[in-house]
């Protein structure tokens, strides 16, 4: 036998040494064969209720704040993360008293994942409904100053819009009447 058929055989029985896997490795107690988890060792009853589904939870992590202990469980990373986020949303008052914590402490979680520690709650503006406007044209403009016109302007979120066009739905009435539209509507 050359050098290279020595070596070849060599890796062919290293690999199906390999090969076999747990399955012929001996034990401690010198047997051989399967490896044994330890809910397979659960007998009757309790073997039942363990291998049976349990209720499954589906949420977002970011739509509702878990509770204290569920966010310990999560990694630096997604703790940080996740609590910019619900700092975005709610007040600080709002995650400690879901939470059950003291002021002092939610502060010092805040200050080991660094982040800042002022408010980081986004700032939202809305139109007031006064700021509705009717618009009064020119008396220079060819058109009589008594048909109506509406503008509508301003930021508003989804359901204030809502609200507000079915309210000019409302108001425009089905005598045959036409009225001309330019609706533009951007998400901001």
């Amino acid at each position: 036998m050359n050098e290279i058929e020595k070596l070849l055989k060599e890796e062919q029985r290293e690999q199906k040494r390999a090969a076999t896997g747990v399955h012929g490795r001996a034990s401690r107690t010198g047997k051989t064969g399967r490896i044994y988890m330890p809910f397979e060792l659960l007998q009757g009853e309790e073997a039942q209720k363990y291998t049976q589904p349990s209720e499954v939870r589906i949420y977002s992590m970011y739509d509702e704040i878990l509770s204290f202990d569920e966010f310990q469980q999560l990694n630096r990373e997604k703790q940080a993360e996740v609590l910019q986020k619900w700092r975005e949303e709610k007040s600080a008052e709002e995650i400690i008293k879901i939470w059950g914590i003291s002021k002092g402490k939610f502060y010092n979680i805040v200050r080991e994942l660094n982040l800042p520690v002022g408010s980081t709650r986004r700032k939202t503006t809305y139109k007031k409904a006064h700021q509705l406007e009717i618009y009064q044209p020119d008396t220079s403009e060819t058109e009589p100053s008594d048909k109506f016109i509406l503008i509508l302007r301003g930021e508003y979120e989804g359901k204030n819009l809502i609200d507000k066009l079915m309210k000019l739905s409302a108001a425009l009435d089905e005598s045959g009447i036409q009225y001309r539209i330019n609706l533009e509507i951007r998400e901001v």
